[in-house]
């Protein structure tokens, strides 16, 4: 028999301040989609326009979570609670982490192959066919199966790497012709430094730096298949699209996101808070605050400054 959690159980992890429409001591099992949920479910609804309340009220679920800036009659809720926040989806997140996830056990598999210099702190999973060098790994953090961590990287505290990924590849992508048109390669001394709390998703490449270490900041999240190049530095909490390209020695201010399948010239700053359009290519350095996008990528707008980023 599955778990019943009542209303005032589930918004204790919710961080907002909310209200509640309906029973308090309505009690729910697990989460489903909006659409498809009946009474023993919750779910919730982000938008906020006419049809969002026509959704809310058509669903059967027993709760909702959805937006405070709806304004709805007693018969709109007469067969569910709602809970009413600012951030329906955030809140729902909240809500899973709690409630409905199961922490990872700390141990290592026997098929990783780990140096003898590696410092890893005892409270991490290291998962099957990794191969990880003369490295640190702090408390907390995850490496799922067949990631390769190669020497001289630095990973802190709460850190997530899916399988697949490459961090500190001894030789990055850098060449140099002689007087013959030979390429050589330029050798490369330098490390990569992950910070806490950042994710690091499938088949990402990060590549060390040449003199100085790359750099990943401070809860930070990087989709599948995007590739970081030597010396680049990477701000605190910026979202990395899939197949995102950001070449060698570039800086990502705090806070920007980058679509998927973007791509970023090597040398280019961008500000905090930048946003860059899906498929775009940027060569030219973009300063705090603004939504750049095309081929090249041209100045649209202003981009909004989040409440959030105001009161800090």
């Amino acid at each position: 028999m599955e778990k019943e959690y009542r209303v005032d159980e589930l918004i204790v992890s919710v961080s907002d301040p909310l209200k509640i429409l309906g029973l308090k001591d309505r009690c729910v099992s697990y989460p489903a989609p909006i659409d498809t949920s009946n009474a023993y479910a919750f779910t919730f609804c982000s938008n906020k326009d006419e049809k969002a309340l026509k959704t809310i009220k058509a669903s059967n679920a027993g709760v909702i979570i959805c937006s405070r800036e709806i304004h709805f009659s007693e018969k709109d809720y007469k067969n569910k609670t709602l809970i009413l926040v600012q951030n329906p989806r955030l809140a729902f997140i909240e809500i899973i982490k709690s409630n409905f996830t199961t922490p990872k056990e700390f141990c290592v598999s026997s098929s990783a192959i780990i140096s003898e210099r590696a410092v890893i702190h005892p409270q991490v999973y290291i998962g099957p066919h990794c191969y990880i060098g003369a490295c640190k790994i702090g408390a907390g953090s995850i490496i799922h199966g067949n990631v390769f961590i190669y020497s001289n990287v630095t990973i802190g505290r709460n850190v997530t790497i899916y399988s697949g990924a490459t961090i500190g590849v001894e030789d990055a992508f850098a060449y140099e012709r002689n007087a013959k048109g030979e390429l050589i390669k330029f050798p490369q001394f330098g490390g990569v430094v992950i910070e806490d709390e950042v994710d690091v998703h499938a088949h990402v490449n990060i590549d060390r730096g040449t003199f100085s270490n790359t750099i990943i900041g401070r809860g930070t999240k990087i989709n599948r298949y995007a590739h970081i190049g030597h010396n680049g530095i990477v701000g605190k909490h910026c979202q990395i699209g899939g197949q995102c390209f950001i070449a060698g020695s570039c800086v990502i201010g705090d806070f920007c996101e980058l679509a998927l399948c973007s791509c970023i010239r090597n040398g280019t700053k961008l500000g905090k808070n930048v946003m860059v359009g899906m498929g775009s290519v940027v060569v030219k350095d973009v300063a705090d605050d603004l939504v750049a996008y095309g081929v090249p990528a041209k100045i649209a707008r202003k981009n909004e400054i989040p409440v959030w980023r105001t009161a800090t």
